[in-house]
């Protein structure tokens, strides 16, 4: 089955919404994904919806596999914002949670998370984005890291193929080394391979 980054995405934000779902009441405002880079001017717009989490799928490398798959990397972004100061921002109120339990629901909840068809979440790292910039704004930002190796897709459906019929192949060898059917003669293609079998 093949199943695609946006049905991954879509599956990890559902995850977070759970983990953070208590009582039928969301402890988050906003877990959505993060629609570009994150960087202090988005952050800013961003901010308005907190306290959130937001997902970026960050790009991936290859694995060295023979089956094309990557060690792809996501990226939760964890943002506060509480006008009452840094620590409150960090440590959360009576009203609001803070980005120190987020973190502490968000990592245990996604490591080894496993995603259908695709393969086991596993945390990297946790990195504190404080920013002078960030926190004039009254904003706080975290953000996890997580690796999830993941097949991709071929570009054919293999069941899309038909049964193979006739294979044919040039050799490069002189004709003594060739195979020989039944009468002694080279045999430079296979017909009807399947019905043989």
């Amino acid at each position: 089955m093949t199943v695609l980054i946006s049905d991954i995405e879509a599956q990890l934000i559902s995850r977070v919404k759970s983990v953070f779902n208590v009582n039928s009441k969301s402890l988050l405002r906003t877990v959505d994904s993060l629609p570009g880079e994150f960087d202090a001017k988005s952050v800013s717009l961003l901010a308005l919806q907190a306290p959130a989490v937001y997902l970026l799928w960050t790009g991936g490398e290859g694995d060295g596999s023979s089956f094309p798959s990557i060690n792809s990397h996501w990226s939760f972004y964890i943002l506060t914002g509480h006008h009452g100061g840094h620590a409150q921002r960090q440590q959360g109120t009576t009203q609001q949670i803070g980005a120190y339990e987020i973190i502490q629901r968000l990592i245990p909840a996604l490591h080894h998370y496993d995603i259908s068809d695709v393969g086991t979440l596993v945390f990297e790292q946790a990195e504190n984005l404080f920013t002078k910039e960030l926190f004039d704004q009254g904003i706080t930002a975290y953000k996890a890291s997580f690796l999830l190796p993941m097949p991709l897709p071929p570009i054919t459906d293999p069941g899309l193929l038909g049964d193979l019929e006739t294979y044919h192949s040039d050799w490069a060898e002189s004709a003594e080394n060739l195979p020989m059917d039944a009468d002694g003669q080279p045999v430079t293609h296979i017909t009807n391979l399947y019905d043989e079998i």
